[in-house]
């Protein structure tokens, strides 16, 4: 299956699983639209990582990471990352269900990857903490039966 085929079908399945913002239970003005965030795990070792809620259960995100790569030295491999995600529930605990891309600054072609993601949420709807604990299986894009499973915690603030 091509990778275009597998990142249409994930994005398909977080929109229809994501609640139209007429059905939201919170209006867009009163809900948190920005967020900060770190993670460990995850695409990346370690990442900082920026999101954007147009909607109140659609969130958009990008983040910068490294890797650490050891042969016969260690160092840093940069990943950039990007995913769409549903936020589903009401309340301040919420799943999270989604899919991304990462990629690492090298001239390899091999480190891209599929990242479909699923996991807790915290974050109340007016903002302040949010903690993220998810499940991030990699799929390698030049290989999509190279598969590795993968978590990360995040914490971080929405205003």
């Amino acid at each position: 299956m091509s990778f275009n085929r597998v990142l249409f079908a994930a994005i398909a399945v977080a929109s229809a699983l994501s609640p139209s913002a007429a059905q939201a239970q919170t209006p867009p003005s009163d809900r948190a639209h920005h967020s900060v965030f770190l993670e460990v795990g995850g695409p990346s070792f370690l990442s900082g990582n920026y999101e954007y809620l147009p909607l109140p259960t659609l969130a958009l995100r990008v983040g910068v990471g490294a890797v650490p790569i050891c042969y016969i030295e260690c160092s840093p491999l940069v990943i950039v990352n990007a995913s769409v995600a549903a936020v589903l529930f009401r309340g301040d605990h919420h799943l999270e269900i989604g899919a991304g891309i990462a990629i690492g600054i090298t001239s390899d072609n091999d480190v891209r990857f599929l990242v479909p993601q699923i996991g807790y949420r915290y974050e109340a709807p007016e903002g302040g903490l949010i903690f993220r604990a998810m499940f991030t299986p990699m799929f390698r894009m030049n290989d999509l039966e190279d598969a590795a499973p993968f978590g990360g915690v995040s914490l971080g603030y929405g205003f």
